[in-house]
């Protein structure tokens, strides 16, 4: 190497290092990079998306596409052949359990759910393959029209990209993990082209309850923004070199202008209530078959092939079935079945246009929520690899807009497209535990925040209303059950250790018996460092003296032949037992204002003391271990307890 290469090199590492120890620039630098490799990512996955459609949609089927993201050229000249649909499909739901089968287990299914098992169980560790992996067989489910949105897998993308990133550039777990949240929003804003709802979205997801990972925040808001530019400027230059108009941005939807909500509006209330209650029900049925079927099918079908190909073709037979179907009965709204095949916005954005909504409309959108969580439920449940963040959106909107059609002509009947919207966000929100990122995504979508009541109103009843349930698995409760943050406080380290832990090994002790006199006593004190002496007999605990209790007395002979132990101690009632967490021990540490605490079994026998010091020795332990990246601080626990070992009892006792 040159010398002024040599030289441009340490520069560069030095400039790296001084950014990397810099709290601000750290995470602009980083979330950028992040955003950066995300929007790239997004803009590929769409291309690869759009052209296998334009391939067997497009040339074999001869639909017209609608499609988002980079344009490719639309067939001309082609015979719609509907009963190619389910052939397609099942060829694209094989090759797509092929792939993971084969290269990537975890690239099955929904994308979102992995990412949050990583962030929480696999200290923020995606394996590349299964990053392009997930895309590429995404690609193939999405394509030929699986039912199955881009958000659910370019998330996992996103955050696959994050992880890699952390890994190479050699950050610490935590930086790792928050990194995989940034590129999951990243991803996410680019595929959506709503950048705060994707932040929030990649902060709330991670757990089932209320919470949401606020230190992940600010580098997430940086990769979505980022993401979501550098994907709109991808697109743009695409579309232009292919001679479409060019794009730098856009909504996914549109949505009429004048929608809002004023006090005045109020008994529309009660039938935004009943959107909460249509979205709760549906939400549940919804968890209920994708759940159910991918138990089942996992058991019944063990090749990932074959269970692709089976889910892929039980949604092309409903695309088939509900298009013909609508044909018969109502031919102007034949369209419409369409939805079923791939993320199914289109039925959104006609939920939103139709200006004529009445009963037969009301039955139609229900019909097709029903037929799109089945589809759903069969596509990504059975292995299929897809997201569901699309797919719920599309049933959320077709249950809002029911509703809001069949209310069409009371006092309290919501406007037709903000029934949509909302019930949109209402679905996401309770499937994915996301109620925050489901509020957001409602204003950016509408492009105004005058909707934002009824989509409180209806998010926070239709929460309360589906429970703890969600389509996410692999969600912790709250920060507190995560492992990701064991070593975040005293309680939570504290609460997932036991007594025992400490205790594992023999421990000597010295200890007094109730008979034993001011003599023995003032002998064990001399020769010991406790500051409690653990009363005896027949191996029993019957009580405990405390040094500051015995100084008084301890040297006034005159009273050795007239005070026994059984006079000085307390009753064993502060004991702790093996099994209790070191939570208990440290709140009755403070309770107790104590040292040192007996340990016993169920029987009362002694085992042992618990010191306040090994308590916190313990505590410091862990945090190292776990600062340092090891989910197991072992050796260092070993290492305590060799350094805390104690000389013999005076009375040749060797307590276990």
């Amino acid at each position: 190497m040159t010398p002024i290469l040599a030289t441009l090199r340490h520069l560069l590492e030095g400039f790296w290092a001084r950014i990397l120890s810099h709290g601000t620039g750290r995470w602009l630098l980083l979330g950028g990079i992040v955003g950066i490799l995300c929007g790239v990512a997004g803009f590929i996955f769409e291309l690869a998306v759009n052209l296998v459609s334009l391939v067997v949609l497009g040339n074999g089927v001869g639909m017209t596409l609608h499609l988002e993201g980079p344009w490719v050229p639309q067939p001309s000249g082609v015979d719609f052949r509907v009963w190619l649909i389910p052939p397609f499909l099942m060829i694209g739901g094989a090759l797509s359990g092929w792939l993971s089968g084969h290269f990537a287990h975890d690239a099955a299914g929904g994308g979102t759910g992995i990412a949050v098992a990583a962030f929480h169980r696999h200290r923020g560790r995606i394996s590349p393959r299964t990053t392009l992996t997930k895309m590429a067989a995404s690609a193939l489910t999405l394509g030929t029209g699986g039912s199955a949105g881009r958000e659910g897998p370019i998330a996992l993308v996103g955050a696959g990209f994050g992880s890699w990133f952390a890994t190479r550039v050699g950050l610490s777990v935590p930086d790792r993990r928050t990194l995989l949240v940034a590129g999951t929003a990243g991803g996410v804003a680019a595929i959506f082209h709503a950048p705060l709802a994707a932040a929030m979205f990649a902060a709330e997801v991670l757990y089932r309850g209320p919470d949401l990972e606020a230190d992940v925040l600010i580098p997430a808001f940086i990769a979505s923004i980022v993401g979501f530019v550098t994907a709109g400027l991808l697109v743009g230059a695409w579309d232009g070199a292919v001679g479409h108009h060019a794009l730098i941005t856009a909504s996914l939807f549109q949505i009429p202008p004048g929608l809002g909500f004023g006090s005045g509006d109020w008994p529309q209330l009660i039938g935004y209530l009943a959107i909460a209650v249509a979205v709760a029900f549906g939400a549940r049925f919804f968890i209920l078959v994708y759940k159910g079927f991918g138990g089942w099918s996992a058991r019944a079908i063990p090749s990932p092939i074959l269970r692709g190909a089976f889910g892929a073709g039980l949604t092309g037979a409903i695309c088939v079935a509900l298009i013909e179907g609508i044909g018969l009965v109502a031919p102007d709204f034949q369209k419409v079945g369409f939805a079923i095949l791939g993320p199914g916005y289109g039925a959104v954005q006609a939920g939103i246009d139709h200006i004529n909504p009445g009963l037969l409309w009301a039955l139609l959108l229900g019909l097709l929520a029903v037929a799109k969580i089945l589809a759903t439920a069969f596509t990504v449940g059975s292995g299929c690899s897809g997201g569901i963040f699309a797919p719920s959106l599309v049933m959320g909107g077709c249950l809002g807009g029911a509703v809001g059609a069949a209310l069409t002509g009371t006092a309290f009947a919501p406007p037709p497209a903000a029934a949509v919207v909302i019930g949109m966000a209402a679905f996401l929100a309770v499937t994915h535990r996301t109620p925050v990122a489901a509020l957001l995504m409602v204003s950016e979508i509408a492009g105004t925040y005058s909707l934002l009541i009824p989509a409180m109103w209806v998010v926070g009843c239709a929460w309360l209303l589906i429970g703890d349930r969600t389509a996410i698995p692999q969600q912790e409760k709250s920060p507190w059950k995560s492992p990701a943050h064991q070593g975040h406080g005293f309680q939570d380290l504290f609460a997932k250790a036991t007594v025992a832990e400490v205790l594992d090994l023999p421990q000597e002790v010295r200890t007094l018996s109730p008979g034993d006199g001011l003599a023995v006593c003032r002998q064990q004190v001399s020769d010991s460092r406790q500051h409690v002496f653990p009363v005896v007999q027949d191996t029993r605990l019957v009580g405990m003296v405390r040094l500051d209790d015995l100084r008084s007395q301890l040297y006034a002979h005159e009273l050795d032949a007239l005070v026994v132990v059984a006079d000085l101690m307390d009753g064993p009632a502060m004991a702790l037992r093996p099994q209790d967490t070191l939570a208990r021990a440290l709140r009755r540490f403070a309770q107790h204002r104590t040292e040192e605490l007996p340990v016993v079994d169920a029987q009362g026998r002694f085992l042992g003391l618990l010191s306040r010091l090994a308590l916190f020795d313990h505590y410091q332990a862990s945090a190292r271990a776990l600062a340092e990246g090891s989910e197991e601080p072992s050796a260092d626990l070993a290492d305590w307890r060799r350094r805390t070992a104690t000389a013999s009892d005076a009375h040749g006792k060797v307590v276990p």
